[in-house]
């Protein structure tokens, strides 16, 4: 590679997907809408209007083609998923997850694992509380930053309610059982955002994509993972940072706006001149933390 040529993150996530990604979508992806934004900040919908997902295969080839910086996909799932969109717009809901967004204060300049501790003892205690309240399916998701995503995929909100199914929309029936139960959750002293498992348009990050600030991954983790955690959260960066961004880059680094990087159980100097792996590197570009840099 020339020594004048700008790191492009585009190109370096077009790289991953291309060679190293492990497409997930959900088992119902087709009633799903799928929402990715670029790196020039424009966000696309799929399905397109009047349009349906056919295959895995599609959203593949979508999302290599688009290489995103950020994807996600609605937690529900419904008739028409390229109608979904601003609140005042109603659209026929079949259900989805349940879910649970903890979250710890964190910058991708400034990763503390010992926030991963704390934020996995209370999706442990979440799991205790929801195992109480008769729900088995539960999973768990990294989400590339800040903390975890809790699923539940076994709660039906009519039998929560209490509530005939022949006599409510099935929306209203998910929006009021889902704001209770958040309701009750909080009530065990649980810190979560709240919005996110009261929010029927909810999206969320799609698990095995690149997080658009940190170049970590989103990744599944069982529960005997998040225990592990607790006792060890680098944990977390051996399962969510990509081998191949660990890569040493000798670089040109023009006018920083940061002299310092922590990144879990390692502290980066940021100067001028020097060698850095490619994951710091990217961070410092994706979060506008200099002008630019060359490899």
């Amino acid at each position: 590679m020339s020594q004048t040529q700008k790191l492009n993150p585009q190109k370096v996530f077009r790289t991953w997907y291309e060679t190293e990604w492990n497409p997930w979508f959900p088992e119902d992806f087709k009633w799903h809408q799928f929402r990715f934004m670029r790196f020039n900040g424009r966000w696309v919908k799929i399905p397109k209007p009047r349009s349906r997902i056919r295959s895995k295969r599609q959203l593949v080839r979508i999302i290599r083609s688009l290489t995103p910086k950020h994807a996600f996909y609605t937690v529900l799932k419904f008739i028409d998923p390229s109608a979904v969109g601003p609140p005042d717009i109603t659209v026929q809901c079949l259900g989805g997850d349940l879910v649970f967004d903890l979250d710890a204060p964190m910058e991708p300049y400034n990763v503390d694992p010992e926030k991963y501790r704390d934020v996995a003892m209370r999706a442990l205690r979440l799991t205790d509380v929801l195992r109480e309240l008769g729900y088995r399916e539960i999973s768990y998701v990294f989400s590339g930053l800040k903390g975890f995503h809790v699923h539940v995929r076994d709660f039906d909100p009519y039998e929560f309610l209490g509530k005939d199914r022949t006599r409510t929309l099935r929306l209203e029936v998910e929006a009021e059982a889902r704001e209770r139960i958040a309701n009750l959750v909080r009530s065990y002293g649980i810190e979560m955002d709240i919005e996110v498992t009261k929010d029927v348009k909810r999206i969320v990050r799609l698990p095995n994509t690149l997080h658009g600030k940190s170049a970590l991954v989103t990744v599944f983790l069982q529960q005997h993972e998040l225990e592990r955690i607790v006792n060890d959260p680098l944990f977390i960066k051996e399962r969510a940072s990509p081998a191949s961004f660990n890569e040493p880059t000798r670089v040109t680094i023009l006018d920083s706006r940061i002299n310092m990087i922590k990144f879990f159980d390692q502290t980066f100097i940021v100067r001028d001149k020097g060698i850095l792996p490619l994951q710091i590197l990217l961070i410092l570009v994706l979060n506008d933390l200099v002008d630019s840099i060359l490899i």
